[in-house]
């Protein structure tokens, strides 16, 4: 899985290996961790070749891996024309681009193994919002990218799940000129989010979550001073 290092993502590997899944955890950098699982990988989502490559060389070495959590995220949120091109290509490779190029290296052995992908989207994908037109286009497609993977894949046991989460308590916002409300009924936490991982994987036999929104009970943001 991808962007394992805080937020969401964290939360979401701690419960793959609890509940027994050996993990892969790929980011451009980890802090120090003598635990063995997840077992950290060091890579650059943005640059395709050594990513597909990884990818391959994962599913070649761990034939049984059953599991792709395409996770990594990266917001720019402004008057689109403000927005620098190098920023808008940067979210269109880590939020689109990089989940179709793993999914693809390990499609092969996912169908084998009658696997499932899990992509975290945003609701952004689904509802239009104000100065984010750039990141809920990567999203949006990220969304549609595993509606038609779960059609193309089905007849071969092949699962997708695409989350939906609203606002989520993470260092999403750090750099953002708002944030989620303080209530807590008014923003989700990663772990809720991983609970819906769980819920996917765990679902009867036959029964595959498409598409999970997740949304807080009030919808409150903050603006920042």
């Amino acid at each position: 899985m991808t962007g394992t290092t805080s937020g969401i993502g964290k939360a979401i590997a701690g419960k793959l290996v609890a509940l027994g899944y050996r993990v892969y955890a790929l980011a451009r950098s980890h802090e120090p961790d003598e635990q063995a699982n997840p077992v950290r990988l060091r890579c650059d989502l943005t640059r395709t070749g050594p990513l597909s490559e990884l990818a391959r060389d994962l599913a070649r070495k761990d034939p049984g891996i059953s599991v792709l959590v395409n996770n990594s995220g990266l917001g720019r949120f402004a008057p689109h024309e403000e927005i620098p091109i190098e920023d808008l290509k940067r979210m269109v490779e880590t939020n689109l681009l990089a989940p179709m190029v793993l999914t693809r290296g390990l499609l092969r052995v996912l169908k084998a193994n009658s696997g499932h992908v899990i992509n975290v989207c945003s609701v952004a994908a689904v509802r239009p919002g104000h100065l984010g037109a750039a990141y809920a286009a990567t999203k949006a497609g990220l969304l549609q990218f595993g509606e038609c993977l779960f059609e193309e894949g089905r007849k071969h046991g092949l699962k997708v799940t695409s989350l939906v989460p609203d606002l989520t308590r993470t260092s999403f916002y750090d750099s953002l000129r708002f944030e989620p409300d303080d209530e807590p009924l008014a923003h989700l936490t990663p772990e809720c989010v991983a609970d819906a991982v769980e819920a996917a994987l765990t679902a009867r036999d036959g029964t595959v979550m498409t598409q999970v929104v997740l949304r807080p009970q009030l919808n409150r943001i903050r603006f920042k001073t």
